[in-house]
This record gives structure tokens, sequence and C-alpha cells, in this order.
């Protein structure tokens, strides 16, 4: 109870808390409309409240979550794995392997004793020295009690992944309860939002000269691959600042920027070549 309070106290006190879904407040606030998001922001971890796909630091938090019930999932699989061989060598030990003990004198029979002068024959029972009674049984475990431990994991895994998807009713539940903060939180992400959009179209030429860079190291060392490994390289047609693939010529837009002293021309999407 001591962290939910303290999630609450930050979501009321600090705007930058958990900030990053956009949901009908942000669309009632009486100004230039910023939705849908652009994709370089979804790759800033902004979403809408309607989505399903979940962003990276979601992933990586659901990961860590999950990390303790994949651990167990993997210990019970090897003990199941190991329980299964070592019944069936015994089984296939007690089925395929015959052992007994005999000596001479022990046959069902006859049994000649010469003493002096008289021969006298004694009547000698068999006896069973088999050893099969001794031989350990091999019992695999009940069905049943392999489907209850698989059930049980996959209700932990699946917990752990709607875990990450019910954080994200946190903000939803304030903002039903702060309403006024909801709309200061609301503002704030507007401004936000709105201040990195012009940010980023005045440092669009240095984002483009970076991701130049980028893409240039990145071909020389696949090309490099591609000839120790012998396999061809497929290069697809992307923006340069969010790595939008492009489908068709006329969704992206040529641009000239300057690069090592001189002028060059790259595609970006419609989304990278907006001020606002």
């Amino acid at each position: 109870s001591s962290g939910i309070n303290a999630e609450y106290g930050s979501y009321y006190s600090d705007d930058t808390f958990d900030n990053q879904m956009v949901d009908d407040n942000l669309k009632r606030l009486r100004r230039k409309k910023l939705t849908p998001l652009r994709q370089w922001e979804i790759q800033e971890q902004y979403y809408h409240a309607t989505d399903v796909t979940l962003t990276s630091s979601e992933v990586i938090n659901m990961a860590i979550i999950s990390l303790s019930s994949v651990m167990s999932a993997l210990f019970i699989t090897l003990v199941v794995v190991a329980d299964y061989l070592l019944s069936s060598a015994l089984v296939g030990l007690r089925e395929n392997t015959a052992l007994g003990i005999s000596f001479p004198g022990l046959d069902q029979g006859e049994l000649a004793v010469n003493q002096g002068e008289s021969d006298k024959s004694f009547s000698v029972e068999a006896y069973d020295f088999t050893m099969d009674p001794c031989l350990p049984k091999g019992r695999t475990s009940p069905p049943r009690v392999l489907w209850s431990l698989y059930v049980v994991l996959f209700i932990c895994l699946l917990s752990c992944a709607l875990e990450t998807y019910f954080s994200r009713l946190r903000a939803v539940i304030c903002n039903a309860f702060y309403e006024h903060r909801a709309h200061q939180r609301a503002t704030y992400l507007y401004d936000k939002l709105a201040q990195r959009r012009k940010v980023r179209y005045q440092e669009l030429h240095t984002i483009l000269r970076t991701k130049r860079r980028q893409r240039e190291r990145a071909h020389e060392f696949s090309c490099c691959r591609s000839l120790c490994c012998n396999r061809s390289v497929k290069v697809f047609n992307t923006c340069l600042a969010c790595d939008v693939i492009l489908l068709t010529k006329e969704s992206g837009l040529e641009i000239s920027f300057e690069y090592e002293d001189s002028f060059v021309s790259e595609s970006i999407c419609q989304e990278c070549s907006l001020p606002e």
C-alpha cells in the first residue's frame, strides 16, 4: 500500500510522472490537434490510450517482472524431463534385463553323494535366485499433476503480461479521481509535444546527418558480414529520420542537406517534414 500511495503522490505532484499517454483529456483541449502521434513520437515512448502495442520500456519492464516465472518454468521443465528419462531407464532395465544366480549343486534333480561303500542320493528342489524383486520400479508422474503445473506456470506468465497492461490504468484511474490534475497534466503533455516537434524540425538536418552516418557504418558492417558468410543484404527504402519503411516513392519526400562538405539528398516521410 505504501508503494501505491507513493505512486499516487507522484502523479498528483509531478506532471512528468507517467505522463506519456494520449487520451481524451488531451483531445478536449481547445488547441491545435496533435493527434495522431507521429512515428518518432511513438519511438520516444508516447502512446495512445487504446494502443495494444507495448512500448520498449514496457517490454523491458514485463521481461523483468516475468523473469522469476520464466526461471521457475525452466527449472520445472528440467525436473519433468529428468523424471521422465529416469523412469524410462528404470522401466527398460526391468523389462530387458535378466539377472540371476546359479552354481553347481543347486539344480533341480538328483544329487549323488558317495559315503564310503554306500551311495546315497538326495532330492534337491530348485531355488529361485532371480533379482527382479530387487530392481527398482520406474514410475512416471501422473499427467494431471503435470498439467496442473503447466496451468499454474501459464497463469503466472499471463499475469505478468496483464500487469504491464493494467499499469496503464493507473493514470486513467487517477484522472477519474483528480479531474483538475488530469487537465493540468494534459496541458503539460500538449506543450511538451508541441515544443518537441518544433525543436525536432529545427534540428532535422542534424538528425539526418547523424542518421546517415549511422546507416553508412551499419551498411559497411553488414557488407563485411555478407562477404564472410556469403549472404546478400536486402535494403529497404526507409525514412532516414524515423526509419519508417516507405512503401512507395510518393510516400516520401526528397530533402537536401549538407553532409561532409557536400550536399546530399535523402528520403524522409511526410510526418518528419511537418514543422509542427
